[in-house]
């Protein structure tokens, strides 16, 4: 049987072998399994109604954003649409724009996933401000978007 100071020689000798690029990928599988149990967690707390047994502090949490959604590229925009996929429950686009109808320039859609919440999975900067969007109810792998011009 290996001995727990072994056992942690090995796993710092894999960690230095691996790539940045793996050693990225595993920190986000990481990541996404435990915002998955958080999630789990908070979800059977809410759905029990066992609330009442929770201490102020752990209310006070609630009411923090479970997820901070952004992107640097939309920081200067506002958002328009928000709208989840149909058949992919964990997937939803985001669309930017303007709603200083004077001051109008280019627009952006950003496509999450609940899996990495943080950073958007795509993103797509359109010439003009995204007024709406809509996934097809049969290809959810395509968006209609209206424009502000209306294109």
């Amino acid at each position: 049987m290996i001995k727990t100071k072994e056992k942690h020689k090995l796993f710092w000798m894999q960690l230095q072998l691996m790539s940045f690029k793996e050693l990225q990928n595993h920190l986000k599988l990481l990541k996404e399994w435990l915002t998955k149990i958080l999630t789990m967690k908070l979800l059977k707390i809410l759905n029990t109604g066992k609330m009442h047994l929770m201490n102020i502090k752990a209310m006070k949490a609630l009411l923090l954003p479970l997820w901070p959604f952004k992107s640097e590229k939309a920081k200067k925009f506002a958002v328009t649409s928000v709208l989840f996929n149909p058949k992919y429950d964990d997937m939803f686009a985001v669309g930017h724009g303007s709603y200083d109808f004077l001051k109008q320039s280019t627009g952006l859609i950003c496509i999450y996933s609940l899996k990495n919440p943080s950073f958007p999975e795509f993103t797509y900067v359109t010439e003009s401000g995204v007024m709406c969007l809509d996934f097809h109810p049969e290809h959810p792998y395509l968006i209609a978007v209206g424009f502000y011009d209306g294109a």
